[in-house]
């Protein structure tokens, strides 16, 4: 599984499955404060959700597949007077800016 380096995101990797029953993918995402807090505020109202990013990869080392995982207690909100461009695509990265607004 690979290392993840910034809080709020992560690996969804294959699973290398023993049985049928187990998951065909695992993740690990560990969350800050602030996450946790978003969370908890939205929670007071009656309930949460977790907005999740997710940009398809395959491993170098092994060849598996995988997906980049990000994580945010508010779902994205694009600048005003931004636009995407054609055919762009966020990178696997944990920066604000490289949320694709569609959930």
């Amino acid at each position: 599984m690979a290392t993840v380096k910034k809080m709020n995101s992560g690996y969804l990797n294959s699973n290398k499955k023993t049985n049928e029953r187990h998951p065909d993918f695992r993740a690990e995402v560990p969350v800050d404060a602030k996450f946790i807090k978003g969370l908890a505020d939205a929670a007071s109202g009656g309930g949460a959700i977790i907005y999740m990013a997710g940009w398809k990869g395959t491993s170098q080392r092994t060849g598996d597949p995988y997906v980049f995982l990000r994580l945010d207690a508010e779902k994205y909100q694009k600048p005003e007077g931004t636009a995407p461009s054609p055919g762009s695509r966020p990178q696997a990265n944990t920066s604000n800016q490289a949320w694709d607004e569609e959930f």
